[in-house]
């Protein structure tokens, strides 16, 4: 019986983990662009590179009133990029452990809560720097994250109370 109750929610714990392949996928994607466009700035790749996020001349807009310095805006476009690192890394390493449901889901929250938090830093950079077109774009992926968070929220608390009925 406790087989059978466990395969009804599979599906469940499947969709959680497909959340975070997208999410794994998607960061992924963003920082092989976005290093592609680092090595286009400081010379070390052709500007002709097909796969290039051009971020970087996002960042030095963004930052023109402040500062013209092209190791700053290096320096500030390489945190993006150890931002984004760091978020796949995550990503990553809860699918690998995607077997222990303890730990899945603590590094997937992590990696969750910092896609929110390096989104909304974004949104608050365009505020601040007057980039009003690019906020929107930000906002929109900022929405779709907080839509994830609340449906890998509604994912886990359902396997988790079938768990919890099935010890009972």
């Amino acid at each position: 019986m406790k087989h059978i109750i466990q395969s009804e929610f599979y599906p469940i714990r499947l969709m959680s983990r497909f959340v975070i392949i997208f999410w794994a996928i998607w960061t992924g994607l963003v920082l092989a662009s976005d290093v592609i466009n680092w090595l286009q700035a400081v010379g070390w790749c052709v500007p002709e590179t097909y796969y290039s996020s051009h971020n970087f001349d996002l960042i030095a807009k963004s930052l023109a009133p402040f500062t013209h310095n092209a190791n700053i805006l290096l320096s500030v476009f390489g945190l993006v990029i150890l931002g984004y690192l760091i978020n796949t890394l995550l990503f990553v390493l809860a699918l690998f452990y995607s077997c222990n449901e303890a730990r899945f889901s603590s590094l997937a929250w992590w990696a969750l809560f910092l896609g929110v938090f390096s989104e909304s830093a974004f949104v608050l950079i365009d505020e601040i720097t007057l980039q009003y077109a690019l906020e929107q774009g930000h906002m929109d992926r900022l929405a779709l994250r907080f839509i994830t968070i609340g449906i890998f929220y509604l994912f886990n608390q359902v396997y988790k109370n079938n768990a919890e009925s099935i010890r009972s």
